[in-house]
């Protein structure tokens, strides 16, 4: 599970970044690359609102498992990494599939579900079996 939530973070900064260079003009793609609509405001603005939950997201969850800290904080992190992460992957799936979907592609589109789906399936195994905390070791035994 940890490597699923590291790829899944560390994807998120990924498309940040390249989002950033791509809007910044530092990098050109060619339009048939790009996710149908790209240039509609509506979905340019919905796009982007998702960037402060992502890298937050993606940063607490990075942290709390590659920071040395107290293991009460690397919980605490996670629990809120996996919170944002389930949260922003449930607002994708809910404007995809009623906007998106029904609007602009006059249907739903199981493609961009799939995808939207990965934050939640994720979390969904993460929280419950508590994967994400290595239980500590005693230091000394009672004798």
């Amino acid at each position: 599970m940890k490597i699923a939530l590291t790829v899944t973070e560390v994807g998120m900064l990924i498309y940040w970044g390249f989002a950033s260079v791509v809007v910044l003009g530092w990098v050109i793609v060619a339009p048939d690359a790009m996710y149908p609509y790209y240039r509609n405001p509506l979905i340019v603005i919905w796009n982007w609102s998702f960037l402060p939950i992502d890298i937050l997201f993606a940063l607490c969850g990075l942290a709390a498992r590659f920071v040395p800290m107290a293991p009460e904080r690397a919980v605490v992190l996670q629990i809120v990494s996996l919170t944002l992460m389930f949260c922003a992957g449930l607002m994708a799936l809910n404007f995809g599939s009623c906007n998106v979907g029904s609007t602009l592609h006059g249907g739903r589109s199981t493609r961009g579900w799939s995808f939207c789906l990965l934050p939640g399936c994720c979390v969904s195994f993460a929280l419950p079996k508590g994967l994400w905390h290595e239980p500590e070791k005693p230091t000394h035994q009672r004798q």
